[in-house]
């Protein structure tokens, strides 16, 4: 970093090309060498290990001016630094103000997938098809009573949409959800039958059920 310095380099890029340091050690490293106040510390970390993006974040705590990044983290290997979980971490977790047009993520998450020839996981972090998805009973109603209750930011900030699916770990609060948008007000404890089939179907088939199909199972169920 000395000679860089001196032959008038500005930034000195910190490399973890390998993938293998911790979070806990690039602090310590960054850490050092912006103690020497010689040059701005670029970070480019690799995702061998899954820290990718803790190891870019630990840069930037010790010190590190910019951080390398990809959309979806594309790149050699296990791929880099995610340009999205980067974005929105850097928003939410440190309170950093960024000139990204959080709409737009998904859209570009897609493009760049869809030309890279990539699934996108459905559990992918920022705007993966799951995360927004609340299936479990008391996660349902949580969301259904708090919109903060079990997301760190709004589905709509990144163009996605939250749902209940009616699965198996459904409670009766998802279930008058669904039956509500149909204009159908059930009695709550009644639906406490109806949960049992619910589950049977879409533990049998391993597939949610649709609204229609929740109609329909309730108004059978009405005929018994």
């Amino acid at each position: 970093m000395t000679l860089g310095s001196e032959l008038g380099a500005q930034r000195f890029r910190y490399c973890d090309t390998v993938g293998i340091l911790t979070p806990s050690v690039t602090y310590q490293n960054i850490k050092h060498l912006t103690s020497l106040n010689l040059l701005d510390i670029e970070m480019h970390t690799h995702n061998d290990f899954g820290l990718a993006n803790a190891n870019a974040l630990s840069g930037l705590d010790a010190g590190a001016v910019s951080v390398n990044t990809t959309v979806i983290g594309l790149g050699e290997r296990a791929g880099n630094a995610s340009f999205e979980q980067l974005s929105m971490a850097l928003k939410h977790l440190y309170g950093q103000s960024r000139q990204v047009d959080s709409l737009k993520i998904k859209n570009l998450v897609s493009l760049v997938a869809s030309a890279a020839g990539v699934s996108l996981s459905p559990s992918a972090p920022i705007v993966g098809e799951h995360i927004f998805s609340h299936e479990s009973g008391i996660h349902a109603d949580g969301m259904m009573k708090n919109p903060h209750a079990y997301e760190p930011f709004d589905a709509q900030e990144v163009g996605c949409v939250r749902e209940f699916p009616i699965g198996k770990h459904s409670g009766t609060g998802t279930i008058l959800y669904h039956l509500k948008q149909f204009g159908i007000n059930a009695d709550k404890a009644s639906l406490q039958n109806l949960l049992p089939s619910i589950r049977e179907i879409v533990t049998s088939r391993k597939k949610v059920l649709n609204d229609n199909e929740l109609v329909s199972l309730y108004m059978e169920s009405l005929c018994l």
